[in-house]
């Protein structure tokens, strides 16, 4: 695993960003000698969405807006009573 410092990390994070992601090595960057963070790969899938497999497997059946019950079935509440 490549280490580096923490001030030439700053002056090469683009070019380290690039290499992590083109090599897949992670690099540890130290302070004083010390690791304090790593730059890693993301793991986030190259492919499509998972959600995906599920599309054209939704039908609507009628108004989706459309309350449930006709409106003479709604119970109303009553006003407090002061």
């Amino acid at each position: 695993m490549k280490t580096i410092n923490v001030f030439a990390f700053q002056t090469q994070c683009i070019a380290l960003v690039e290499e992590v992601a083109t090599t897949g090595e992670p690099v540890t960057i130290l302070q004083d000698g010390q690791p304090v963070a790593q730059l890693v790969p993301s793991r986030l899938p190259s492919g499509p969405f998972p959600q995906a497999v599920l599309r054209g497997t939704v039908h609507i059946h009628g108004d989706i807006e459309a309350p449930v019950l006709p409106s003479n079935a709604w119970e109303a509440e009553e006003p407090p009573q002061p």
